[in-house]
C-alpha cells in the first residue's frame, strides 16, 4: 500500500521530516489524528485521481466529501461510497467493476472493507468480485451477478472473485465501523431489493441547500429556498410522512417556499424578516401560494423535534442573521448551519463589533457541542463540509475581534466577485480574512 514515493505538495506540518512522505504509516496517523485525510490529500473537496485506473468510462476518482474519512468514488456518472471508521470501512456500491477497484480502495485506507448494495443491478454491484464477500437484501441477490450484456460478463469471470459470497441484510443490520454505525434501509421501489443506509435528502435551488430528514413518524424540512416550482409536491414524492418545516433563518432565500404548507417552524427574530421578499417579483409569488399568510411557531434551545427513530436538536447561533439556529440530528450526525458557517464564506456585514464576538461565541458553543455530530451540512457552497471549519472560524473570528487576521487582497470569497462601485452587498469598507478553511466578508471593525 505505501510506495516508496514522496509528496512535495503536501501541506502539512510533516513535510521537512519525512523521506516517503505521503505513504508511510507515520503519515497517514498523523493526518487521521487530526482528521485529515490519509495519505496527504489534506483539501476539502479535493479530487484524487489515480492514473493507473483508466477505463473506458474515464478514471476512478476519489473525493473527500468533508465528513470525517467520507468519499465519493466515481465512474462517470455512477457514484460509490466509502465510509471510514476507526476500525472497519463500508464501500457502498462498486459500479459496473472496470479498472482495479479494490487496488483504489486501499490507496485510501488500510481498515478491512466491508462491500456492500443499494441494490441488485449491475452498475452497483460489478465491482463486487474485488471482493470475497457482499452484503445486499435477499432480493438484490437475485440479480447481482447478472451482468448488463457479454462483456460484462466476462469482465466479471475474470476477476478474482467471480463467485463471491454474498450476505443478506435487511431493516435489522447495523454497521458498525468503530466511531461511526450505518442503519440499513428498505426502499423496494426502482428495484425491489433497494435499500437506503439512511433517509437525508439534500434539494438544491442552484447554490441554495435544503434538507429533508425522514423519521419513522414524521419528517423535517430545513429551510425552502426560494419557492420556486412546486416544492410541498416535490417533498412529497419524496416522504409521505407528515412534514415539518424549520427555517436557520428568516432571510426569504431560506423561507420562500414556507407558503407551500400551513405553518412552519423557527425562531421569534427570524419571524420579523420571513415573509419579505427580496423584490417585487418574489412578493408576488409569495402572494399567489397556497398559505401566503402561513402560521409562524417559534422555536428556540429548548426545542427538539421528534421524528420518529430519530431526534434533532435547536441550536441558537445568531449573527450573521440576528434568528439564525442550527440543527443537530441524531441519525445522521450532521449539524446543519444555514448561512452562519459553510466552505465558501460567512457574510458579516454590520459595522458593531458585538456581530463578530456573537459569531465567536457561536463557533465555541458549536465546538462545545462536537460530540453530537461528524459533520456540517451549510445552505451554500457546498455540502457536507468537515467539522474542522468550526474550529477555524472561531480562530478567524477571534483573530479579527483582535486585528490580527490576515486580510486577503480582494472580497472574492467563493461564488463572489470583488467589490465593484459604490452600491450593493459588497461596497464600502468590505474586508476578506482567512485562516484554514475559513473565510469572511465584514465591514472594517471600528
Amino acid at each position: 500500500m505505501y510506495q516508496d514515493v514522496k509528496r512535495d505538495n503536501c501541506p502539512c506540518v510533516r513535510k521537512g521530516e519525512c523521506e516517503r512522505h505521503g505513504n508511510c504509516e507515520a503519515c497517514v496517523t498523523h493526518h487521521r489524528e487530526r482528521g485529515y485525510p490519509p495519505s496527504c490529500r489534506r483539501e476539502e473537496g479535493q479530487v484524487y485521481r489515480n492514473e493507473s485506473n483508466i477505463n473506458e468510462r474515464g478514471y476512478i476518482y476519489g473525493k473527500w466529501m468533508g465528513a470525517d474519512d467520507t468519499w465519493t468514488i466515481s465512474y462517470g456518472n455512477v457514484y460509490c461510497y466509502l465510509l471510514v471508521g476507526t476500525e472497519k470501512a463500508l464501500l457502498i456500491d462498486t459500479a459496473y467493476g472496470e479498472g482495479d477497484l479494490r487496488r483504489f480502495v486501499e490507496e485510501i485506507t488500510d481498515k478491512p472493507v466491508i462491500v456492500a448494495n443499494t441494490h441488485g443491478h449491475f452498475d452497483h454491484t460489478g465491482g463486487n468480485p474485488w471482493w470475497k464477500e457482499a452484503y445486499m437484501s435477499a432480493e438484490a441477490a437475485k440479480d447481482a451477478k447478472n451482468a448488463f450484456g457479454e462483456e460484462m460478463q466476462k469482465r466479471l469471470e475474470s476477476m478474482p472473485y467471480p463467485d463471491y459470497k454474498i450476505n443478506i441484510i435487511d431493516e435489522n443490520t447495523v454497521f458498525d465501523l468503530g466511531g461511526r454505525t450505518v442503519k440499513v434501509v428498505p426502499i423496494p421501489a426502482h428495484h425491489s431489493g433497494s435499500v437506503a443506509f439512511i433517509d437525508t435528502w439534500t434539494i438544491s435551488y442552484g447554490n441554495v441547500y435544503c434538507y429533508l430528514l425522514v423519521g419513522t413518524e414524521k419528517a423535517l424540512l430545513i429551510d425552502t429556498a426560494y419557492g420556486e416550482g412546486d416544492l410541498r409536491r416535490f417533498v412529497e414524492e419524496i416522504t409521505d410522512k407528515p412534514v415539518i418545516v424549520a427555517n436557520t433563518h428568516g432571510h426569504f432565500d431560506h423561507t420562500g417556499g414556507n407558503p407551500w404548507w400551513k405553518e412552519a417552524y423557527m425562531s421569534a427574530e427570524a419571524a420579523k424578516d420571513a415573509k419579505n421578499a427580496f423584490g417585487e417579483e418574489m412578493q408576488k409569488r409569495l402572494e399567489s401560494m397556497p398559505y401566503p399568510d402561513y402560521k409562524i411557531n417559534i422555536i428556540d434551545e429548548n426545542t427538539v423535534f421528534d421524528l420518529g427513530g430519530r431526534t434533532v436538536k435547536v441550536v441558537s447561533i445568531p449573527a450573521h442573521h440576528p434568528g439564525s439556529v442550527a440543527f443537530i440530528d441524531s441519525a445522521s450526525r450532521y449539524l446543519f448551519t444555514g448561512d452562519e458557517l459553510e466552505a465558501g464564506q460567512v457574510l458579516m456585514f454590520l459595522t458593531e463589533k458585538d456581530q463578530m464576538e456573537a459569531f465567536n461565541a457561536n463557533m465555541k458553543k458549536l465546538l462545545s457541542l462536537a460530540d453530537l455530530y461528524d459533520a456540517v451540512c451549510p445552505a451554500h457552497n457546498g455540502t457536507p463540509i468537515n467539522k474542522k471549519y468550526v474550529s477555524d472560524f472561531f480562530e478567524l473570528s477571534k483573530q479579527i475581534l483582535e486585528g490580527t487576521q490576515t486580510e486577503m487582497p480582494n472580497t472574492a470569497g467563493f461564488g463572489f466577485p470583488p467589490k465593484v462601485g459604490d452600491t450593493g452587498p459588497f461596497s464600502g469598507d468590505i474586508r476578506r480574512a482567512q485562516y484554514g478553511a475559513a473565510s469572511i466578508c465584514y465591514k472594517h471593525l471600528p
